[in-house]
């Protein structure tokens, strides 16, 4: 090749590449993984070769197209705690598949309907949420208050929606209309690709009443505590119709 090429290969020509071979073939063919010192070695050896052949000054083949990834929702992983923490308010969190969660939901509710009704199941999932929107919207209503006094009712609805639709239940978005000088609201809540309609089919138990409660939950918190309803627009239902994608949750004061 230094005859053919007339270059002169120096150090190159003293390098012995039997070592990179053999590690090819344990990686390749028996799983074996390479330290960081033998991978370094291997790109050194092979850096030095393709430079002095000029081998390193080839262009590349165009690289394909990146494709779109969204947002990376980074949690905080404590690995001596074996716990995760979301660094946007400091709370603990855990990760679950959504069909595992959805399962804990569903056998949850089926086995109350045996022992009671369907009624009395819907209405725990229910309560379940709002119990849990009700602490979340306190504790979000505060810090917000406290960020900035002047923060509209609207304004603090819609930040609610950003900040639950980084979390893996959805896209929320904030339809509401609010009225604070006569005290009047009316509007939805829409949330798309509601994780609680996940592969969920049409004869499937609904498990959905816990986001209800919840929205309801959160909701009355950030109003200051007036009382309201959230009522689903069963027309638009993705379980009861796949093709839909948009839960759309109808807010009103209650009466």
């Amino acid at each position: 090749w230094a005859k053919l090429e007339g270059m002169d290969l120096g150090l190159i020509a003293n390098l012995d590449f039997a070592p990179i071979v053999d590690i090819r073939n344990r990686v390749t063919h028996k799983g074996y993984k390479p330290t960081r010192l033998e991978a370094e070695l291997v790109f050194n050896y092979l850096r030095s070769f393709l430079s002095l052949t000029g081998l390193a000054e080839v262009e590349d083949a165009p690289a394909a197209p990146e494709q779109p990834q969204g947002d990376v929702k980074t949690f905080r992983y404590i690995k001596e705690r074996g716990i995760i923490v979301n660094p946007e308010d400091g709370s603990r969190n855990v990760s679950y598949k959504v069909e595992t969660l959805n399962n804990m939901l569903a056998t949850i509710a089926d086995k109350v309907a045996v022992h009671s009704d369907q009624d009395a199941a819907l209405q725990i999932l229910h309560e379940s949420g709002y119990a849990g929107g009700k602490q979340f919207g306190q504790v979000m209503n505060e810090q917000w208050e406290l960020e900035d006094a002047q923060m509209t009712l609207e304004q603090k609805i819609s930040k609610w929606c950003e900040f639950d639709s980084e979390v893996g239940w959805g896209k929320f978005s904030n339809e509401m209309s609010i009225d604070e000088e006569e005290g009047e609201l009316h509007g939805q809540i829409v949330i798309h690709e509601n994780f609680l309609c996940h592969k969920r089919k049409k004869n499937d138990s609904f498990i959905c009443e816990y986001m209800q409660g919840y929205v309801e939950g959160v909701v009355e918190e950030l109003l200051g505590g007036i009382e309201i309803e959230v009522a689903c627009d069963m027309n638009a239902c993705p379980q009861l119709k796949p093709l839909k994608k948009k839960c759309l949750c109808g807010i009103k004061v209650k009466e």
